[in-house]
């Protein structure tokens, strides 16, 4: 059982029981593939995600945003969120961004980053002109 409790840190969410780990690890033990439990987890949680209707939300900014930035972008947000969803926001900092934000929505990406623009410029400046 000890053996069991260590698995706990593979969980990548606190939704997941420890006799929800046990059963899933009985189960892979018995088929010879306990080596595959972190992905089964993951699996797993992304279809309790997705039976909840929660969607998973990463904003990626050039630097920690502030709590009155980020009520913003949740705000804007809450325009993607259908009826009974609701957001597993988690943030992350990148500071190869520059400035601005980038926001990965479920399936969607929205670029708005200082360094998006720039390579959009670069873009441009290396086009031949007719």
């Amino acid at each position: 059982m000890w053996r069991l409790l260590s698995f706990r840190c593979c969980l990548p969410s606190p939704f997941l029981s420890l006799r929800v780990v046990c059963a899933i690890s009985a189960v892979l033990c018995e088929n010879g593939r306990l080596n595959m439990i972190t992905e089964v987890i993951k699996d797993f949680s992304t279809l309790m995600r997705a039976h909840r209707k929660q969607i998973v939300v990463t904003i990626t900014s050039a630097i920690k945003l502030d709590v009155e930035d980020m009520s913003l972008v949740t705000d804007a947000l809450a325009n993607f969120k259908k009826e009974g969803e609701s957001f597993v926001i988690s943030e992350k900092v990148n500071p190869a961004l520059l400035g601005g934000f980038a926001v990965q929505l479920g399936d969607k990406y929205v670029d708005l980053s200082t360094l998006k623009r720039i390579r959009e410029i670069e873009r441009l400046l290396q086009e031949p002109v007719y």
